[in-house]
C-alpha cells in the first residue's frame, strides 16, 4: 500500500515538472516572438541602404546632373564623354560658331583629376572639367560689317557677328555658297544704319545655301534721303528673324519695299521681330513698303508682327505691308502666328 502511494507521489510530481516546463518553455517561445518583432525592426533599419553611396556627374553643359549608386569600398563606373558645352561671346566681333565649343577633358573632384579606380567610401559630387583653344576665340572686326562680310566671303562657314555699338553699313554682299551669317546686339538695342549710294542695297543675297539671321538688340535702319533700291534683297538665300530684331525707317522709289524675297531657291522666315516704319514711293503693280514675295519663293511666319509700312505719295498713300505675288509663291507662304497689318492675297490680312 505505502508502495502504491509512493508511485503516485511519483506520478504527480512528474506531470507538476512537465507541467511547470511546459510554462517555462512557453514562456521562452514568447521571448523569442519578441526578439523575432525586434528583428523585424532591425530589418527596417536595413532599408537605408547604409552600405551604399552617391557619385554625382555634374556635367556643366546645361544637362541635367546625373547620379550612380556606388556600394561602399565599390568603384564608380566613367559615364560617356559629354559633349555640347559652347561658350557665350561677351565682347564684340566676328565669331566662327565652330569656335565657341568647348572640348571636354576629365571628370574632376575638388579640382583634381579622378581616378575611377578609386573605392568609393563617402558621397562625391564629380564635375565635367572643358578647355576651349584661346588662340581660336579672337574677335574680328568688331563693329565693322563691311570688314566682317569681307572675312566670311574669303571663308565660308557659319559665323556669328555681335554688336555692341551703333554702326554703318552699305552695300554687303553675300555671294558665296556656305556663307551663314548672325547678328546680335550686345547689352542693348544696337542699329545697323544703311548708308552709301542711293542705288544699293545694304544686304545682297544670291549663292547656294547662304543664310543671315537678325537676332536680339539688332536693327537694319533705312538710308537717310532714302534708296533707289530695297534694304535686303534676295534672289538666291535665306534670310530669318528673331524676337528682338528689327528692320525699318527705310524710304525707296522701288516698288519692292524693305526686303524682297524672288526665286524658289529663296526664303524669308519670321520667328519674331518687327518690320514697321517703311515706305515706298513707287507706283507700280502691288508695291509695298514692308515686303514682296514672288516667283516661287517661301514665306514663313509664325511671330512677330509687320505693320505700318506704307506705299505711294500722299494724297494716296496707303498701308502695305505684305505681297505675295504669284500662285507659285502664294503656295509657299505659310502664316501660323504673328501680326500682319494689310497685305495681299486677302488670306494674309490681319491676324
Amino acid at each position: 500500500m505505502y508502495l502504491n502511494k509512493f508511485f503516485s507521489y511519483l506520478v504527480v510530481a512528474a506531470m507538476m515538472i512537465s507541467a511547470a516546463t511546459g510554462i517555462s518553455s512557453c514562456a521562452k517561445d514568447g521571448d523569442k516572438g519578441e526578439q523575432g518583432d525586434k528583428g523585424e525592426q532591425g530589418d527596417k533599419g536595413d532599408k537605408g541602404n547604409a552600405g551604399e553611396f552617391v557619385v554625382t556627374f555634374v556635367y556643366d553643359n546645361g544637362s541635367p546632373n546625373a547620379t550612380q549608386a556606388v556600394v561602399s569600398g565599390g568603384w564608380a563606373v566613367k559615364p560617356p564623354e559629354p559633349v555640347g558645352r559652347t561658350i557665350v561671346p561677351e565682347t564684340a566681333g566676328l565669331y566662327a560658331s565652330a569656335n565657341l565649343v568647348y572640348t571636354f577633358v576629365e571628370w574632376r573632384h575638388n579640382g583634381a583629376a579622378f581616378n575611377f579606380a578609386t573605392p568609393i567610401t563617402a558621397d562625391i559630387a564629380l564635375t565635367a572639367h572643358w578647355t576651349i583653344d584661346p588662340a581660336l576665340v579672337g574677335t574680328v572686326a568688331a563693329n565693322n560689317v563691311a570688314a566682317a562680310v569681307a572675312y566670311i566671303n574669303a571663308n565660308p562657314g557659319e559665323y556669328i557677328l555681335l554688336i555692341d555699338d551703333d554702326v554703318n553699313a552699305e552695300a554687303q554682299p553675300l555671294t558665296v555658297a556656305g556663307v551663314n551669317l548672325t547678328i546680335i546686339g550686345l547689352g542693348a538695342e544696337r542699329t545697323v544704319q544703311m548708308t552709301g549710294s542711293a542705288n544699293s542695297n545694304l544686304f545682297y543675297m544670291n549663292a547656294a545655301a547662304v543664310y543671315l539671321t537678325l537676332g536680339n538688340n539688332i536693327t537694319l535702319r533705312g538710308r537717310e534721303g532714302g534708296s533707289d533700291l530695297t534694304m535686303v534683297y534676295i534672289e538666291n538665300g535665306n534670310l530669318t528673324m528673331l524676337a528682338g530684331s528689327k528692320i525699318t525707317g527705310h524710304t525707296t522709289t522701288y516698288g519692292y519695299g524693305a526686303i524682297h524675297v524672288s526665286g524658289a531657291n529663296s526664303s524669308f522666315t519670321m520667328h519674331g521681330g518687327e518690320i514697321s516704319g517703311n515706305h515706298t514711293s513707287s507706283t507700280a503693280v502691288e508695291p509695298t513698303g514692308g515686303i514682296r514675295v514672288q516667283t516661287g519663293a517661301t514665306f514663313t511666319m509664325t511671330g512677330g508682327s509687320i505693320t505700318g509700312n506704307t506705299r505711294n505719295d500722299a494724297p494716296d498713300t496707303e498701308a502695305m505691308d505684305v505681297v505675295i505675288n504669284g500662285a507659285a509663291t502664294i503656295a509657299n507662304a505659310s502664316k501660323t502666328g504673328g501680326i500682319i497689318g494689310v497685305s495681299v492675297p486677302a488670306e494674309f490680312a490681319g491676324d
